[in-house]
């Protein structure tokens, strides 16, 4: 239980934090990310909004945002400490729903891809932990060329850390993608990856130099 008070204290400054600093507002939306993802895990289903409502001065709309930064999905700072604007059409609470109850979960141990709006979507094991996947989408080749047009490196989005399995139905609401539970996709039986499967070999080359300094 002094456990569980530190960590309810520790979101509560983090979050103040992260509204006043906006240098910083990144990095303690990726602490607090991990930190609610974790107690989201450890409480029993359909618990979670509740919890957070009794417990913390962030909002459940605010707790999204948040583990979406953890998860690797990059939003305008700017939003990170206001209730206002809306990122789909799905409702705060069909999202939080969505989180406590997710309707789509990847099985352990395969690849699964499906195509969607224009993109594919691939959703592969992080080689590490069989609880974590990938996300990654290609955009159809129109929207690679608006790309090019307007100099961006690469078509290729893609989570930077790996996401719990429980959380890849919300995490994929971030690429657009709000009921993936409707969607048709294709499963392989295969091993996982320790980064992202198409990753630019820049992100990568950058990511082993981070690792070596």
């Amino acid at each position: 239980m002094n456990e569980l008070i530190n960590k309810v204290n520790e979101i509560n400054n983090l979050h103040q934090l992260a509204i006043n600093s906006a240098n910083e507002a990144i990095d303690y939306a990726n602490q607090l990310g991990r930190l609610l993802t974790d107690i989201k895990i450890q409480l029993p289903h359909g618990s979670f909004t509740k919890w957070i409502e009794e417990n913390l001065t962030v909002s459940p709309r605010q707790a999204q945002r948040y583990m979406a930064v953890a998860s690797g999905k990059d939003l305008n700072v700017s939003k990170l400490g206001y209730k206002n604007d809306t990122l789909s059409v799905l409702t705060d609470e069909e999202l939080m729903q969505k989180y406590d109850k997710p309707n789509w979960v990847p099985s352990i141990g395969c690849w699964h891809f499906c195509e969607f709006n224009n993109s594919t979507f691939w959703v592969v094991p992080y080689i590490n932990d069989q609880n974590f996947f990938f996300i990654t989408q290609f955009t159809s080749a129109d929207e690679s060329q608006k790309a090019i047009d307007s100099e961006c490196e690469s078509f290729f989005y893609g989570s930077k850390e790996p996401t719990h399995y429980l959380s890849i139905d919300v995490s994929l609401h971030f690429y657009g993608m709000d009921y993936p539970e409707k969607i048709k996709w294709e499963t392989y039986k295969r091993a996982g990856l320790i980064r992202p499967f198409g990753e630019p070999e820049r992100l990568t080359v950058e990511f082993n130099e981070s690792l070596s300094r």
